[in-house]
């Protein structure tokens, strides 16, 4: 304040613009810090709070992805360094046993934390758009005998719809917290999986690059009577070809309309 007392400018002048400037910014704080918060909406945070859970719910399912792809190649990696040993073992390749023994049972230890995270979860949603559209009907229909029946019917869906919205939210923000909380401990399993076949895949490696590799031998039992069989194939006649009809040309019907249940297995379209 010292400084509007010290420097008290002459109306339209520069320093009178600046002077007003920072007071309209100074009572902007004030309202801002003091009586804005009473009038924020409501409405629009439960929405915002709701499709936010929404969309949480999509991507950690989507962040399910990655793991499921590392998990198909580490399985497909531990069948062939299996496939690769040998009986009698030696003590390289009973090293290599052991090691993709703990491999297996992280392996399924993931995918056990995986399945938890993606089956058996409950999501709350509001009711759908005609639901909603009886409902203010049935206010409107309701109040009629009072002067603004439309004004009383709409305070009264919006309360219903904010209650709908803090609901479910609150139903969707815990399934989305134990949804992540499985996913984290997928992923740190997944890690260990991956150290550990990375070291149980060392022998087997090492000993692809220093083995030498045998050339393959192929060898023709039959060829005579491939032979034969070939050029008795050879010398049958060819089919005589029919000119193909022409079919009268048809105007396409138009495909119907469809009513998909989730409940009843959808026909193939063809």
């Amino acid at each position: 304040m010292e400084y509007f007392k010290n420097n008290k400018p002459k109306f339209w002048t520069p320093k009178a613009v600046c002077y007003l400037v920072n007071v309209v910014s100074m009572l902007a704080n004030l309202w801002r810090e003091k009586i804005g918060i009473k009038n924020m909406d409501i409405h629009q945070f439960y929405k915002e709070h709701y499709f936010h859970e929404a969309n949480r719910r999509h991507q950690l399912t989507n962040a399910l992805a990655i793991p499921i792809g590392v998990l198909t190649v580490i399985g497909g990696a531990l069948i062939v360094v299996a496939k690769h040993l040998d009986t009698p073992l030696t003590c390289i390749e009973i090293f290599t046993l052991q090691f993709l023994v703990i491999t297996a049972i992280l392996l399924l230890t993931t995918i056990y934390f995986l399945i938890r995270s993606y089956f058996n979860y409950s999501y709350g949603y509001i009711a759908t758009s005609q639901e909603l559209k009886d409902y203010r009907d049935n206010l409107i229909e309701f109040y009629k005998a009072d002067p603004n029946p439309e004004e009383k019917s709409e305070k009264d869906l919006e309360e219903y719809i904010n209650s709908q919205y803090a609901e479910h939210t609150h139903l969707n923000v815990q399934s989305n917290d134990l949804k992540s909380y499985y996913i984290h401990k997928a992923n740190g399993f997944l890690i260990a999986t991956i150290l550990v076949a990375f070291v149980s895949s060392i022998p087997y490696v090492v000993d692809t690059i220093i083995k030498p590799t045998e050339p393959q031998k192929i060898e023709i039992t039959n060829f005579n009577q491939i032979k034969e069989n070939q050029m008795s194939e050879d010398k049958k006649p060819e089919p005589t070809k029919q000119e193909a009809i022409p079919k009268p040309i048809e105007k396409p019907t138009p495909p119907p309309g469809r009513i998909i249940k989730e409940s009843e297995e959808p026909k193939k379209i063809r």
